[in-house]
C-alpha cells in the first residue's frame, strides 16, 4: 500500500470517527431531550466512545462483523444517555459547577448538622416525642409538660434558629397543645459575647474607622448578649448616649445552614403528613425563613424602628411609649447604633414600681394604648414587647426596645380585626363569624352554619358569662382550626404579641385584663371613626369601579330570566381552556406513551433473548438475539428519557 493510500484511508478514519463522535453526541442529547454544554457532551461522547471499544476488545477482538455494528452502536449511545442522565441528577443543567461544589459543601454542612441536633435530640430523650405510647394511650398533662421541658432545652442548646422556631410555635396555639405553648413561651438564647477583637473588626469595617475613632467612649463588655447580636453602650464624638448593636461573627452561615434544613424538612412533612398539608408547612417553613433573614439585617430593623417611630409622634406630641432614635448614617447589615434609652426592664423594676408616685395602672394602659394602635392603626408593629424589652423610664415613661421582629397587616386585616372585637362586644356571631373568616384562612368546603353556631355559643360562654379573656381568643382559634381554617403567619404574629403583651402587663399590674380593656379601645370613638372612614372612601372607589357592571346588570338579569322561562338555560363548561393546562395533559399524555413503549419494548427484547434457535447472523449470536439486544437498547433509551422528563419537571 503506497504512502498515498495510508493516507487516504487515515484522513477517512478520522472522518468516521469525527461523524461518529458527533452523532453519538448529538444522538444522546436529541433522544433525551436535553439541553448540555459543550464540555459535557463531549465527556459524555467521549465516555460511549470508550465504552464501544472496550466491548469490541473484549468480545470481538477479531472484527467487528455487520450484525455487531448496530450493537455497537445501540451500547455506545446507551453508555453515553447513562453518562448524561446521572451527570444531569448530580450537577442540573444550568447550574454551574462553582454552585454545584458550593451546594455539595452545603450538604456535607448539613450532614454535620443533623448529627449535632441528633445528639441533642438523644441527649434530652425527645424520640419519645415521636413514639406513642405503649399501654397510656394519649399523653397525660404532666407526661405533656415533661416533653415540653426537654423541649425547650434541646432548642435552647440547637442554637439561634432552634430558639426562634420555638418563640413563633409558641405563638401558634392552633397547632400545638398549651403545656407546649406556655413552655416554649419561655425560650430565651443568653449566650456568652463574641471576642472584643472580632466585634472590633466588624465595627471598623463596617464604620470605616476603628470604634475609639468614631466614639468619644466605646465601653468593649457587652450590656447585654444572644446569639444573634450583643448591644454595647457608647458615646458619640457629639455627647449623645448610644447603644451599639453588633451581629456576632459567622452566624449568617450557621443560620442558613439551620433554615435549609428547616425547608427540607417542612417539605417532607407537607408531602407525606396530612397534618403538614393541613397546616402548609412549607409556608409556614418560608415565612419563618424570611423573618429569621429579616432580623439578622439590622438595616431592616433600623427601618422597622424609624416607621413605628414616626407613626408614634405624629400621633403623639410627647409618646408615653417610644421607641429609640436611629443614627441612620452609622447603621448597616451588621451594626445598628441608636439612642440608648435609660431606664429599667419591667421585667427586673419591682423596686421602681414599687413608688407610690407611679401610677401602675395607667403604665400598662399606655403600653397597651401603643401597641393596639400599632395593630389595629398602623398596621406596623412590634412584634416582641416582653418584659425584657420594654423600659421603665427615670421620667416615668416607657421606653420599647428590639424591632427585630415586626408584624405587618394589611388594611383588610386590620378592618377585619377590629370587626371581630366589635362583633364580640356586642354579641354579634354572624360579625364574628364573618370577620374570623377574613383573617383565617378557609377551604371552600367549610360549613359556615355550623361555624356560625358553634361562635356564637362560644361568645355566649365567655362573653354573655363573664369569662371573657385573653385565654379565649386562644381556645377560638382551637375550635375554627377544627373547621379546616389555618391562622396566617401574619395573624399569627399579632396573637403572639398580644399574649406576649398580657405577660408583661401582669409585671405591671396584675389586674389589668388585656381582652376587656382592648375590647373599650376598639369600641372607642376615634376608632369607631377611622373605619367608618375609611369604609366610605372605599366604598366610593369600589362603586365607581362597579358602576359599569350595574349599569349591565338589568340586561344580564333579563335575558337569565328569559332563558330559564323558555327551558333555554345551558351552561357551558370548558375543560383545559389554557393553553398551559393543554400542555400539562400532553405532557403527561407522551411520558405515559414512552412508558409504554419502553416497558413493552423491554418485555420483547426480554422475550427474544430467551428464546433459543433461530437463524445465525454470525457464529455467536442468532437473529433472536439481534433483535433482542437491538430492542432492549430502545427499550433502554425510552426508560432513559422519560426519567429525564420526571426529573426536570420536579426539580
Amino acid at each position: 500500500m503506497t504512502i498515498v493510500a495510508q493516507i487516504g484511508l487515515f484522513v477517512i478514519g478520522d472522518i468516521v470517527f469525527v461523524v461518529f463522535y458527533t452523532a453519538l453526541a448529538i444522538g444522546a442529547r436529541r433522544l433525551l431531550g436535553l439541553r448540555v454544554r459543550p464540555l459535557r457532551t463531549v465527556v459524555a461522547a467521549t465516555v460511549g466512545w470508550v465504552s464501544s471499544v472496550v466491548f469490541v476488545g473484549l468480545f470481538s477482538p477479531s472484527g467487528l462483523s455487520p450484525a455487531m455494528i448496530s450493537i455497537v452502536l445501540g451500547l455506545s449511545l446507551f453508555t453515553t444517555m447513562i453518562f448524561l442522565v446521572v451527570a444531569e441528577i448530580l450537577m442540573p443543567h444550568g447550574l454551574r459547577p462553582l454552585i454545584w461544589s458550593r451546594d455539595m459543601r452545603g450538604r456535607f454542612a448539613r450532614i454535620r448538622r443533623y448529627h449535632q441536633v441528633g445528639a441533642i435530640i438523644m441527649r434530652h430523650r425527645l424520640s419519645r416525642l415521636f413514639i406513642p405510647l405503649r399501654a397510656g394511650g394519649a399523653a397525660t398533662a404532666g407526661q405533656r409538660r415533661a416533653r415540653a421541658a426537654s423541649l425547650r432545652a434541646a432548642l435552647e442548646e440547637c442554637g439561634v434558629t432552634s430558639v426562634k422556631l420555638g418563640q413563633t410555635l409558641s405563638a401558634r396555639h392552633d397547632l400545638l397543645p398549651y403545656e407546649y405553648i406556655e413552655e416554649l413561651s419561655k425560650l430565651h438564647d443568653n449566650v456568652p459575647p463574641s471576642d472584643w477583637e472580632d466585634v472590633r473588626i466588624i465595627l471598623t469595617e463596617d464604620l470605616g474607622a476603628p470604634p475609639e475613632v468614631i466614639f468619644a467612649e466605646f465601653e468593649q463588655k457587652p450590656i447585654a448578649a444572644a446569639s444573634i447580636a450583643q448591644v454595647h453602650r457608647a458615646t458619640l464624638q457629639s455627647g449623645t448616649k448610644v447603644a451599639v448593636k453588633v451581629r456576632r461573627p459567622g452566624i449568617v452561615g450557621t443560620v442558613e445552614d439551620d433554615l435549609s434544613i428547616v425547608g427540607r424538612l417542612a417539605k417532607t412533612l407537607e408531602a407525606r403528613t396530612d397534618w403538614g398539608k393541613r397546616v402548609g408547612a412549607v409556608a409556614l417553613a418560608e415565612g419563618f425563613s424570611a423573618a429569621l433573614r429579616e432580623e439578622l439585617d439590622f438595616r431592616t430593623e433600623a427601618r422597622n424602628i424609624v416607621t413605628i417611630s414616626t407613626a408614634v409622634r405624629a400621633r403623639h406630641r410627647r409618646p408615653r411609649v417610644r421607641p429609640p432614635l436611629v443614627v441612620e448614617s452609622f447603621c448597616t447589615d451588621r451594626v445598628l447604633v441608636m439612642e440608648f434609652l435609660e431606664g429599667v426592664p419591667v421585667g427586673s423594676a419591682t423596686g421602681v414600681l414599687s413608688d407610690p408616685g407611679l401610677d401602675r395602672r395607667e403604665l400598662a394602659a399606655d403600653l397597651m394604648t401603643c401597641v393596639l394602635e400599632q395593630i389595629l392603626l398602623d398596621g406596623t408593629f412590634h412584634c416582641d414587647p416582653h418584659p425584657g424589652n420594654v423600659l421603665v423610664m427615670p421620667d416615668g415613661s416607657l421606653g420599647l426596645l428590639d424591632y427585630g421582629v415586626v408584624g405587618r397587616l394589611d388594611p383588610v386585616m386590620q378592618e377585619s380585626v377590629q370587626q371581630l372585637l366589635f362583633a364580640i362586644d356586642r354579641n354579634d356571631r354572624a360579625g364574628a363569624t364573618d370577620a374570623l373568616l377574613e383573617i383565617l384562612e378557609q377551604t371552600d368546603d367549610i360549613d359556615k352554619q355550623r361555624l356560625e353556631r358553634t361562635i356564637g355559643q362560644f361568645i355566649t360562654r365567655h362573653v354573655a358569662l363573664g369569662n371573657a379573656g385573653l385565654d379565649m381568643i386562644t381556645e377560638l382559634m382551637r375550635v375554627v382550626t377544627g373547621y379546616g381554617l389555618t391562622v396566617p403567619p401574619e395573624a399569627a404574629a399579632m396573637f403572639r404579641t398580644l399574649a406576649t403583651l398580657q405577660g408583661t402587663l401582669n409585671r405591671l399590674d396584675p389586674s389589668f385584663d388585656l381582652f376587656e380593656e382592648s375590647r373599650a379601645f376598639a369600641s372607642h370613638q376615634h376608632v369607631r371613626f377611622r373605619a367608618f372612614v375609611d369604609a366610605a372612601h372605599g366604598a366610593g372607589d369600589d362603586m365607581m369601579a362597579f358602576l359599569p357592571s350595574l349599569r349591565r346588570l338589568p340586561r344580564r338579569l333579563d335575558r337569565i330570566t328569559a332563558a330559564l322561562e323558555q327551558g333555554q338555560f345551558r351552561v357551558s363548561v370548558s375543560l383545559f381552556a389554557h393553553e398551559r393546562d393543554r400542555r400539562h395533559i400532553t405532557s403527561l399524555v407522551h411520558q405515559a406513551l414512552l412508558a409504554f413503549l419502553a416497558a413493552a419494548t423491554g418485555v420483547i427484547a426480554a422475550m427474544l433473548l430467551g428464546k433459543e434457535g433461530g437463524p445465525q447472523v454470525t457464529e455467536e449470536i442468532s437473529l433472536f438475539s439481534f433483535f433482542g439486544y437491538n430492542l432492549l437498547i430502545v427499550s433502554v433509551v425510552l426508560m432513559l428519557r422519560t426519567l429525564v422528563k420526571i426529573f426536570r419537571r420536579e426539580s
